[in-house]
């Protein structure tokens, strides 16, 4: 079982990691979330009244709450759109029809593509995870964009 879900990860991978469109969409999402996010610690100085001050957004336990509403738009935005460009790619390249042609059934190659959509999910908790992490951590956006930005070109360069 573990080893039929693999390979339908590593089927997907091998398809879209030399692809452009995705690369360009999950490093936006992976550099220019972290930035969107926190930022808005420098933007936003003055809150209204019920709020003591523009730091509770940054503090635990409301840190949670505010980076997932926020992050919530550049996930419906960017990973939703790549979901829609990988769906409509396989059409457009015609790889399902050559992957029914080959002897996958369109339940695998749904399967395929339920698979990548929580991975992706993944992703993104991950992602908002370490967010949440280094700037409480740290204190400093600086350091999240830098750690992050070499997470991704860690995996970007790793061969499988």
């Amino acid at each position: 079982m573990w080893n039929y879900i693999k390979y339908l990860v590593l089927l997907e991978f091998k398809k879209f990691r030399y692809n452009n469109v995705v690369l360009a969409i999950l490093a936006i999402y992976t550099l220019i979330a972290p930035a969107i996010i926190l930022a808005g610690k420098d933007v936003v100085t003055e809150v209204p009244p019920p709020l003591p001050s523009s730091a509770v957004f940054y503090e635990f336990p409301t840190v949670w709450d505010y980076q997932g509403y926020t992050g919530s738009w550049m996930v419906s935005f960017c990973l939703g759109f790549m979901m829609i460009y990988i769906i409509t790619s396989e059409v457009s390249h015609r790889t399902l029809r050559q992957n029914i042609i080959t002897g996958m059934s369109r339940k695998d190659w749904f399967l395929s593509k339920l698979i990548s959509l929580f991975l992706l999910a993944g992703f993104a908790s991950v992602l908002y995870f370490l967010m949440s992490y280094t700037e409480a951590a740290t204190g400093t956006l600086i350091y999240s964009i830098l750690f992050l930005g070499l997470a991704w070109w860690s995996f970007r360069t790793r061969d499988i």
